[in-house]
């Protein structure tokens, strides 16, 4: 084909082995090393730094159905959101109003959280 003979095919070959075997095991080293082991749960405390409260709104979204665009019409009802501090850090939790109502900037709580995969960042997944 390239004017390659067998001896430059089997070269190629194990060079190109050699390379994928490297960058699949680089892989590895990277999604297995921890920094703090995204999907762990860990406790800590979280100071609230702000909250937010989202009123229910409406956005319009395109879909094609063949060759046309359909708009869609999609609902979103209220939500209320913390800003809170973690170690340094700071991460946004959705929560319910009655908690929104009982919780003011400086408060601090015990939380469960994780890290996310690819960001390391940190994800709130309880606040006790």
């Amino acid at each position: 084909m390239f004017g390659w003979g067998w001896f430059e095919w089997i070269f190629a070959v194990v060079i190109a082995t050699i390379v994928g075997l490297l960058v699949f095991v680089l892989i590895l080293l990277f999604l297995l090393v921890e920094p703090s082991k995204p999907g762990s749960r860990k406790e800590g405390m979280g100071i609230v730094r702000s909250k937010s409260f989202t009123p229910a709104h409406m956005t319009t979204s395109f879909m094609w159905v063949g060759k046309v665009m359909i708009p869609m019409a999609i609902h979103h009802p209220d939500s209320w959101c913390l800003t809170m501090e973690v170690g340094g850090e700071s991460a946004e939790v959705g929560i319910s109003q009655e908690f929104y109502e009982r919780v003011q900037p400086g408060m601090s709580f015990k939380i469960i959280y994780t890290r996310t995969f690819f960001t390391n960042r940190i994800k709130i997944k309880e606040i006790r």
